[in-house]
């Protein structure tokens, strides 16, 4: 939350989360016969930003316990919008 003034309190609206797929072609296999996992998109209120969140299959992260596999993203990218999103 990107406040106008030090003690400006979020109103709490939850803004939006999205799954896509990159391509109008929606999900691939894997090598393995699993489909691809989307990318998420989302933005609370009041954050005035988005963030694209992207799946990190095989990818090692020794800061984080994640029993379940599925669970792993990174942040690709973030939008700063300038104005409220959500």
């Amino acid at each position: 939350v990107k406040g106008q003034l030090g003690n400006m309190i979020n109103p709490g609206a939850p803004g939006f989360c999205y799954t896509f797929y990159p391509t109008k072609d929606g999900p691939r296999l894997n090598d393995d016969g699993r489909r691809s996992r989307p990318l998420i998109g989302i933005a609370g209120d009041c954050a005035e930003a988005a963030y694209i969140l992207r799946p990190i299959d095989g990818e090692r992260d020794n800061n984080a316990i994640h029993p379940d596999e599925s669970t792993k993203y990174a942040l690709m990218c973030d939008i700063d919008c300038g104005a409220t999103v959500g």
